[in-house]
């Protein structure tokens, strides 16, 4: 019975792969067809045709002609068709090396214009992965904005403030390492502090700590390029993110109480519930009034609901990155302030994590060593795990990853904070 079971799951997982071949198969059949079918079309287009719309341009993109795209968008005068060129792309093309092509012929074709759309080429440059040449282009217009032989003030402002403005987009859409490659990019003058970005060492730094290009920073101010650093690293959007959660906190205390009183306190699942309503409602404020009001309540939770309570802390301070390492001190491993428990100090590790998600270099260190800490027991080690992943959110950081090795830890959060990392 057991053998038939075998062989019958066998021969049903073969056809289920001859037939994802055959699909694969007539979708790439597919698509060369059409591809040839507007090969043929664009061949044939009068130069006429070039300058009416943006008809012909969309074809040339559905039949991947670079070539096509380039002589329209040089013959048309209509900035708005690199707009569509850029929109379509985006929203249409499905295979990344064509869609990654034509985000280049974009930012060639922004470059060339009098006046580029810096926010559109910072745009494709982010697509595509380039973060030099996102410094680079930062540089410049800071360089412009820094043009004392310009008589037009008004223009050396503008480009100031669009190089701030690109490094706000910058912050809320590029993920870690584009950001600190960026900041590894621009040049620091001697008396600035080398900072610590473990994600980018392994990226080529120039010597002197000026990038390649030095004729564009040759006539930056220290001062712009330290403000703009200090825009890429995140504090100033997310000191405004707490700040308007802070203010705009209208959640009612009243719901927590009651929902508290309902049920018996030591039913762990009741507590747990409890402690991530009072994490969500909360979250990134820094309002912890419930937590400071019901200690003694939240003193009977065990196990994994003590560590779930501890970790609410993170959730609660989320981004509050000058105050995150105080706040859970007497929580973190090696602290003589509470009673030790493994359960509140793995918590305590991955609310860590949690505080400094996404901007975590400033406490990795840390976390690694708890990690490979042989003293610390498996639920501290899986609360280091976890706040490890966090913090180096989509990092893709080599040497992090490697701390995992050799950690036995038989609830997975190793598994769960590499995956985390990507």
């Amino acid at each position: 019975m057991m053998l038939s079971l075998l062989v019958m799951t066998s021969q049903l997982s073969m056809e289920m792969k001859r037939q994802s071949l055959i699909q694969d198969w007539n979708m790439l059949s597919t698509e060369c067809l059409i591809d040839v079918s507007k090969i043929k079309i664009t061949n044939r287009f009068p130069t006429s045709l070039f300058e009416i719309d943006s008809q012909a341009l969309g074809v040339a993109i559905e039949g991947r002609r670079p070539d096509t795209i380039k002589r329209i968008l040089k013959l048309s005068k209509d900035r708005s068709l690199l707009d569509y060129v850029f929109h379509n792309a985006m929203n249409y093309v499905r295979q990344i090396k064509w869609r990654d092509e034509i985000l280049q012929i974009v930012v060639t074709m922004q470059r060339e214009q009098a006046e580029p759309d810096y926010f559109a080429i910072c745009t494709c440059l982010l697509h595509l992965n380039d973060a030099t040449a996102t410094a680079n282009e930062l540089l410049e217009l800071l360089k412009k904005g820094d043009d004392v032989e310009s008589l037009n003030v008004f223009s050396n402002v503008q480009n100031y403030l669009v190089a701030l403005q690109i490094a706000f987009d910058l912050v809320s859409s590029a993920t870690q390492e584009f950001l600190d490659t960026i900041q590894l990019r621009l040049p620091r003058s001697e008396s600035e502090p080398e900072i610590h970005l473990p994600y980018a060492e392994s990226q080529p730094r120039p010597s002197n700590g000026e990038p390649e290009s030095s004729s564009k920073t040759a006539e930056v101010k220290p001062a712009d390029i330290a403000q703009l650093r200090k825009i890429l690293s995140g504090e100033i959007t997310i000191a405004m993110n707490l700040d308007f959660l802070f203010r705009s906190n209208k959640t009612d205390i009243l719901i927590l109480n009651r929902i508290r009183d309902s049920l018996e306190s030591r039913n762990s699942i009741f507590h747990s519930a409890v402690t991530f309503a009072n994490a969500f409602m909360h979250a990134g404020t820094t309002i912890d009034i419930f937590i400071r009001e019901n200690l003694e309540w939240l003193s009977r939770a065990a196990n994994w609901s003590k560590f779930n309570a501890t970790a609410a802390l993170g959730v609660i301070h989320r981004g509050h990155l000058s105050q995150g390492m105080r706040l859970l001190a007497p929580y973190l491993p090696g602290s003589s302030a509470t009673s030790s428990s493994s359960y509140t100090e793995g918590g305590s590790l991955f609310a860590l994590g949690l505080i400094f998600a996404n901007h975590g270099h400033a406490v990795m260190d840390y976390l690694v060593t708890q990690l490979q800490e042989p003293r610390n027991d498996e639920v501290v080690q899986h609360g280091a795990a976890l706040g490890l992943g966090v913090a180096a959110l989509a990092t893709e950081e080599a040497s992090t990853s490697h701390s995992y090795v050799n950690i036995n830890c038989r609830y997975h959060g190793g598994s769960a904070s590499k995956a985390l990392q990507r």
